[in-house]
């Protein structure tokens, strides 16, 4: 069997896909950066028609002051719109707690901290580390201590 033109063949046919999915993505962007600059424009000429409807009837420091305080309006509600979609977004995942710890999994930590502890010793008395051997091994009998709840909550409970 030869893997190599397997795994070419797959990584190859793999990275086609990928490329075909940034041209899509690149082409979305592009659209969407299209539709908002004519968005943009369409609402500056609806803008000011509004402008030159509102101006015949009212004097123009009035109509444009209409005009503002609507934008405003409009913009206050979009912003107030995105906090509370922000807030719900926030609420609705919570972290997820972790599981306590049952009296099976405070039993195997300790019987793994007796472990590690007497497998220390053997190989102290064994090999006669040299100091990073006994960093390394504090290090990851640390780690395996970290796993345990804090002495104080187990002796509450």
């Amino acid at each position: 069997m030869d893997w190599t033109r397997f795994v070419r063949a797959a990584a190859s046919a793999e990275a086609d896909r990928v490329r075909a999915q940034i041209r899509a993505a690149v082409r979305s962007v592009a659209l969407l950066a299209v539709a908002s600059v004519l968005l943009l424009i369409g609402v500056i000429f609806t803008l000011t028609g509004l402008y030159g409807s509102l101006a015949d009837a009212l004097p123009q420091w009035q109509a444009g002051g209409l005009i503002g305080l609507g934008l405003l309006l409009v913009c206050l509600l979009l912003v107030a719109a995105a906090r509370r979609g922000t807030r719900r977004a926030a609420a609705a995942a919570p972290p997820p707690r972790p599981p306590r710890p049952t009296a099976d999994d405070l039993e195997a930590s300790a019987e793994l901290g007796a472990a590690a502890s007497s497998a220390a010793r053997d190989f102290v008395a064994r090999h006669r580390p040299h100091t990073w051997q006994l960093a390394l091994a504090a290090f990851v009998f640390g780690l395996i201590a970290s796993r345990q709840p804090p002495r104080r909550k187990r002796d509450k409970e």
